[in-house]
């Protein structure tokens, strides 16, 4: 009956350590860390056991990390840094005997060729010395001479063939050597330190056990570079966002779903209490500074005319874009692979094309250079902070930092200096008897007359920015005069004494824009109201 009992009740197997395997399947970089996602599988019979996964990030047990078992209950999970330093120490004795093994060997072979050189050297004195007679005269046996003579020939045919045979050997044996003393040198570079989770669980049956673990670490990153192509005639702009990649986590991924986010991950809870929010008044975020206008590098070669379209056609790409609230993001979809610390790696995101606007502006205080401007309204998703390569109708004309600008936000970019636009500016002189003292008052008169030629074959528009002198004393007056061409904009960007003139310029055309006012001050004081 006992026997019956104990054959009818299965005693769960005995508690065990087991090693878990992980593949790193998801990465989702953001600035400064990663989030990694791991899975792996293990077959585990019915217990209580103890699961390590090893050989993770150094700083992964310094950050948040979460392991799942399928929702199965983990007991106790510890994570713990370890150094690999006392299997180097028993790798670097291991390859050291077998140095010293095979620098014997070595020494072996080359005394064998010694010796031989030795016998070969008594050889030929034996040969020299029987030449002579002094060891055998002439009338010695002639069957001993001739045996005498076969055991020399046959010593030094030995003595020849091993120096040949050691010869042959020598060279892989070096070889072997060499590779030897270079895993030595390497395993410097192999020492490091790795992260260990271990997890206790539980199971009521053999079961294969899914195991997911996702944790932050430091090391890897993403900038955003974009491509302007602007098509003049089609009147569009074509943005090619591309994402450099780099990590040095200390592990390489392969063929990993990757997402860049431009969120941060949180590495503790907060309530929204805590974190202050302050209002501060804002600038125009779509307009750009007048001297943001000068390209930091310009094409050498003429630009070509505006007709003259290269249609380019954005390549295929293999990214799509997650939008929310909080942060933007983009998948990439396909398996993605980047070994660590290795060169960044350059992806293409989803390309937009907007509609575009583009004039062309110019500032005369500054320079007579008149630049091209491309207006766009971003509706669909923002546009990242970035370096900008921009090319117009295919010609590369420059580069910028390419603001980030939120949707429903309206992009100015600059599309480098037009060589078919020229602007002549010209000093005028004031008509007798519109300066000078009358009665109390000093009137003085500044007069600037730019003429822009438009040689492109179609129309285009024309903004031209300038500055007046301010009047911060209810004593001088700052008034435009009647002769000069009427202001389009007063205070551009909210600054006192930008103006902008705006006229549409025919092909072949040459409009004419001055800028006349006056200053008018007690006859007291002496102004200097051209200090350009």
């Amino acid at each position: 009956m006992i026997a019956l009992l104990m054959m009818g009740v299965s005693a769960p197997a005995m508690a065990a350590n087991y090693d878990v395997n992980t593949q790193i399947t998801d990465v989702t970089v953001h600035q400064g860390v990663a989030s990694i996602t791991r899975h792996g599988t293990i077959n585990l019979p019915a217990g209580k056991h103890v699961l390590t996964l090893k050989n993770l990030p150094e700083d992964m047990s310094l950050m948040p990390f979460q392991l799942s078992a399928n929702g199965q209950s983990l007991g106790k999970v510890t994570a713990t840094r370890v150094s690999n330093s006392h299997d180097m120490d028993s790798r670097r004795k291991a390859l050291e005997a077998q140095l010293q093994n095979l620098e014997s060997n070595k020494q072996a072979l080359l005394d064998q060729i010694d010796t031989a050189h030795i016998q070969i050297d008594m050889l030929k004195n034996m040969g020299q010395l029987n030449g002579t007679g002094l060891m055998m005269s002439a009338t010695s046996d002639p069957a001993k001479w001739q045996a005498s003579l076969d055991a020399m020939s046959k010593g030094a045919a030995k003595a020849f063939r091993t120096i040949r045979e050691v010869k042959t050997k020598l060279p892989a044996l070096e070889r072997e050597i060499e590779t030897v003393e270079s895993n030595i040198n390497h395993l410097g570079r192999e020492e490091r330190i790795t992260s260990s989770l271990t997890a206790e669980i539980v199971v009521d049956a053999n079961t294969t056990l899914p195991l997911t673990l996702h944790y932050l670490v430091s090391g890897a990153s993403w900038d955003v570079a974009h491509e302007v192509h602007a098509n003049s005639k089609k009147g569009e702009i074509k943005i090619r966002p591309k994402a450099d990649v780099k990590q040095s986590t200390g592990e390489d991924w392969a063929g990993v779903k990757l997402t860049l986010s431009t969120s941060q991950p949180m590495t503790s809870s907060h309530f929204v209490g805590e974190l202050p929010h302050y209002l501060a008044n804002l600038e125009d975020p779509r307009e750009l500074p007048m001297k943001q206008f000068r390209m930091e590098r310009r094409a050498k070669a003429s630009y070509a005319p505006m007709e003259a379209i290269a249609d380019m056609e954005a390549p295929p790409t293999r990214t799509r874009t997650v939008k929310s609230e909080l942060a933007l993001s983009y998948v990439w979809n396909a398996p993605y692979s980047l070994k660590s610390g290795g060169e960044a790696d350059t992806i293409d995101l989803a390309a937009s094309t907007y509609k575009s606007d583009i004039y062309a502006r110019a500032t005369p205080e500054f320079s007579t250079d008149v630049f091209l401007v491309g207006r766009v309204e971003i509706s669909d998703e923002p546009m990242l902070d970035g370096v900008s390569n921009v090319y117009l109708d295919g010609a590369y004309v420059g580069d910028f930092s390419l603001g980030e600008t939120h949707a429903g936000g309206t992009a100015l970019i600059p599309l480098g200096a037009d060589r078919q636009i020229t602007l002549k500016r010209v000093v005028e002189k004031s008509k007798e008897g519109d300066s000078g003292l009358f009665g109390s008052k000093q009137r003085d008169e500044a007069r600037y007359r730019y003429d822009i030629t438009n040689n492109h074959a179609k129309d285009i528009m024309v903004e031209v920015l300038d500055a007046w002198p301010t009047a911060l004393h209810e004593d001088i007056k700052v008034e435009a005069l009647k002769s000069g061409t009427k202001i389009t904009q007063e205070h551009v960007r909210d600054t006192p004494g930008h103006m902008m003139w705006s006229t549409k310029i025919k092909s072949g055309k040459t409009a004419v824009i001055r800028n006349h006012y006056s200053v008018t001050y007690p006859a007291d004081k002496r102004l200097d109201i051209d200090s350009r």
